[in-house]
């Protein structure tokens, strides 16, 4: 399974995506991109 930011991972969405991932014992792939506005 893949999430998103782009896609809306909202934290329920993440969550039903990890809880779906470990029923089925299958791999999450997470991308979130950092921008640099954040950045220190």
């Amino acid at each position: 399974l893949r999430l998103d930011e782009r896609w809306g991972a909202t934290p329920s969405a993440i969550d039903t995506c990890l809880r779906v991932a470990e029923y089925h014992d299958i791999s999450v792939r997470l991308e979130f991109f950092n921008d640099g506005s954040n950045s220190s």
